[in-house]
């Protein structure tokens, strides 16, 4: 799943992705809170991530994903145009990969493949320091 308020980033990546990959099946919603719906009803094995939404923002559907039993497992990569030191930081040690927009497709799928492919295992330090990372109220 894409997840980006930019139908243009969104529908690009999407159609970009599935002509270099026809064996995935991708969708693209424009919100967070139509991820979670979409997410609540059907298996999602990565969710490409944006930081930046109206609404509700990544980091906001990062934690209710995170918190959510059936949820939490899906691997997360932030796919974002935020540069700033924070975020990267932030987004690399929360999610499972933080890959910034204009990234080639090819390479994009290559961060994909590995992220399918070789699965990050949470152990209880990286998952107890999610948890008080996401009792923090962040933007």
């Amino acid at each position: 799943m894409i997840v980006d308020d930019s139908k243009v980033m969104g529908m690009t990546t999407k159609k970009s992705l599935e002509e270099i990959s026809p064996e995935y099946a991708i969708i693209y919603v424009n919100s967070g809170e139509i991820c979670l719906n979409v997410l609540e009803y059907n298996h999602f094995d990565l969710v490409l991530l944006d930081i930046e939404m109206p609404e509700m923002n990544g980091w906001q559907v990062f934690k209710t994903m995170k918190q959510h039993n059936k949820l939490k497992s899906i691997p997360v990569a932030f796919l974002t145009g935020r540069e700033d030191d924070y975020s990267k930081a932030l987004g690399k040690l929360l999610g499972d990969a933080y890959l910034e927009k204009g990234l080639g497709i090819k390479e994009l799928k290559e961060k994909i493949e590995v992220l399918l492919n070789n699965p990050v295992t949470m152990d209880e330090s990286k998952a107890k320091v999610i948890e008080n990372v996401l009792k923090e109220s962040y933007a």
